[in-house]
């Protein structure tokens, strides 16, 4: 008789206990569902970061490889003109230079060229 007065269900004993684990309990899953989220934006900006990178990595040797192109079209054109300027000569004044303010005359251009 004294047992069943002293013992009380479980529910009833530790309730409030069990209800403020249950609280701490989601509050903590709500915390780690925030990390989460934190750390996929955080994934997601260095995949685009990453992304940009490449791409800016790839922009940048295709523009070497032009220039280069572009570097060894120049050094054929200068080949070009230093060759046909070597295969004639020109003297001080052969030369012909407009006039401008609209005039179209021609005249001589006092010019020294190395031949």
């Amino acid at each position: 008789m004294i047992a069943s007065i002293i013992w009380k269900p479980f529910d009833v004993k530790f309730g409030d206990i069990i209800e403020r684990m249950s609280n701490h309990r989601q509050f903590i899953m709500d915390e780690l569902k925030i990390m989460a989220a934190r750390h996929a934006k955080s994934a997601y900006k260095t995949g685009e970061l990453e992304m940009l990178l490449a791409r800016n990595e790839s922009r940048q040797m295709e523009d070497m490889k032009r220039a280069q192109e572009l570097s060894k079209e120049m050094g054929e054109m200068r080949r070009r003109v230093e060759q046909e300027f070597r295969g004639k000569r020109y003297s001080q004044n052969e030369i012909l230079c407009p006039i401008s303010h609209g005039q179209r005359q021609m005249h001589l251009f006092s010019a020294y060229l190395p031949g």
